[in-house]
C-alpha cells in the first residue's frame, strides 16, 4: 500500500515536471516568434538545418542544437551559427552555420562551410551577428521531424526527447566546469606546496 502511495507521488511530479517543461517550449516558441527568433530552451537555440553547405558534418534535415554563448568562448574549428549578413546572399538575414576557419585582425570569425570548396564566406562573423556554438548534432531527430510532421503524439515525443537532449547537454556542461575548476584548484594546491618547499630550503 505504501508502495503504491509512494508511486502515485512520483508520478504525479514527473507529469507536472512534464507539463511545466512542455509549457515552458510553448512559451518559448511563442516569444521567439513574436521577435522573428527560433526558441530558446535552456540556453540552446534549436534549428533544422536546410543547405549542404556542412555536409558531410551535417546533413539537410538534421537537427542541431547552438549553445547561446559568449562570442569570446568561440575558437577557431568550432562550428558557429550567426546571421547572414551578406546583402547580395539570397538567405540575407537568415541564420546560417558554417566552421570558423580563422580570426581576422579584427577578432572577428572567418567562416567556411565544410562543403564550400574551400571558399570562405564573404563578410566575418562579428558579436552583432554571431548567435551561439553548436553544441549537438541529431540526424535521429531530424528523421523523426520528416517522418511524424503533423503527428500530435509525436510532436510531444519529440518535444520530450528535445527537453532531455538539452537538460543533458546542460548537466555535462556543468560538469566540465566543475572538472575545470577542480583542475585548477589542484594546480594552486600543487604551486602552494612547491612554494613551501622553496621556501623551506631557503
Amino acid at each position: 500500500m505504501k508502495a503504491k502511495k509512494v508511486l502515485k507521488i512520483v508520478s504525479n511530479v514527473v507529469v507536472t515536471l512534464i507539463i511545466l517543461l512542455v509549457a515552458y517550449l510553448a512559451i518559448e516558441v511563442i516569444i521567439g516568434f513574436a521577435q522573428g527568433r527560433p526558441p530558446c530552451i535552456f540556453n540552446h537555440y534549436i534549428f533544422v538545418v536546410q543547405s549542404q553547405s556542412m555536409e558531410p558534418t551535417i546533413h539537410v534535415k538534421d537537427v542541431i542544437f547552438v549553445r547561446r554563448t559568449d562570442f569570446a568562448s568561440a575558437n577557431v574549428g568550432d562550428i558557429i551559427s550567426f546571421i547572414d549578413i551578406n546583402p547580395a546572399d539570397p538567405i540575407y538575414g537568415q541564420y546560417v552555420t558554417h566552421r570558423i576557419e580563422s580570426i581576422n585582425a579584427d577578432g572577428f570569425f572567418v567562416t567556411l562551410g565544410d562543403n564550400n570548396m574551400g571558399i570562405c564566406d564573404k563578410y566575418p562573423v562579428t558579436p552583432d551577428n554571431f548567435i551561439g556554438v553548436v553544441d549537438h548534432i541529431s540526424p535521429f531527430l531530424g528523421t523523426i521531424i520528416g517522418l511524424f510532421t503533423g503527428n500530435a503524439t509525436f510532436i510531444f515525443i519529440f518535444i520530450l526527447i528535445v527537453l532531455f537532449i538539452i537538460i543533458g547537454l546542460e548537466v555535462k556542461n556543468i560538469m566540465m566546469i566543475k572538472d575545470k575548476d577542480k583542475r585548477e584548484k589542484e594546480k594552486e594546491r600543487i604551486k602552494e606546496e612547491i612554494l613551501k618547499e622553496l621556501n623551506k630550503k631557503e
